[in-house]
């Protein structure tokens, strides 16, 4: 996975960037120094001692040629992801409740920083025209209403979401429907029939009219939960069914 400098660990990205023999991406017009992404975190975290400290340095607070700067908050509360060229805008992603731990990125996660650090590097290419245009279009709208999560619901891919799936994980993208339909509590019931393939490849066919989904048995969060065996079932169905609609 691509690098991601974490200063809530006991290092700083051009420490690290050093003692790997890793040489930054020459500069470009537009480029985010340590010291401004720092600036821009602050907005939203408490920065760590170790990223204070690196701002202290001039040598390493100036430096740029990061795809994308982490702070992770001094108090374990949440992240800001600040890009590393004002082309791809300053803020790529917060979180208000728990640090991002990128030793540990799921695939998905993984797949988006990568794609962030390729984006980087196609700006580094351009030329100073096409950099202002793009900074220009994220500087002329970047206004936005601030809103809190609709979707209350924590949801994984294994137990109990798989208890109808033979215990294999239900898929990111059932996940996502579940949760989905969850937040509206909706349908009561099925609608229709799908022929798919299983995961031995035998092919199974449901119809979804017998399918009725049981919301009031089912929880935002299952985390070290006693269930029964009516919340099991409800919980597994409604994955089962999302995955064979969608062919997973």
């Amino acid at each position: 996975m691509p690098f991601i400098p974490s200063f809530s660990l006991r290092t700083s990205l051009f420490a690290l960037l050093v003692t790997a023999g890793i040489t930054p991406i020459a500069a470009a017009d537009g480029d985010i120094s340590f010291r401004r992404a720092a600036a821009i975190a602050k907005q939203y975290v408490r920065l760590s001692t170790t990223a204070q400290r690196t701002l202290k340095s001039r040598t390493l607070s100036n430096r740029t040629g990061a795809p994308y700067y982490l702070f992770n908050d001094a108090g374990n509360n949440g992240f800001v992801l600040v890009s590393g060229n004002e082309a791809m805008g300053s803020i790529l992603a917060v979180g208000t409740e728990a640090p991002l731990d990128t030793l540990h990125a799921p695939e998905g996660l993984q797949y988006l920083l990568e794609a962030y650090r390729e984006r980087f590097q196609t700006v580094q290419k351009m030329s100073a025209a096409d950099r202002k245009r793009y900074f220009t279009t994220f500087a002329t709208n970047n206004s936005y209403t601030p809103v809190t999560p609709l979707l209350k619901s924590k949801w994984g891919q294994g137990y109990p979401y798989n208890n109808s799936v033979g215990g294999y994980p239900t898929g990111c993208v059932a996940t996502a429907v579940a949760q989905i339909m969850y937040f509206h509590r909706w349908p009561e019931q099925g609608t229709g029939t799908k022929t798919y393939r299983t995961y031995d490849g035998n092919t199974a066919q449901i119809d979804f009219s017998q399918s009725r989904y049981a919301w009031n048995l089912m929880h935002d969060s299952y985390d070290r939960r006693n269930l029964t065996d009516d919340e099991r079932n409800a919980i597994g169905k409604l994955h089962h069914d999302i995955g064979a609609a969608v062919d997973m």
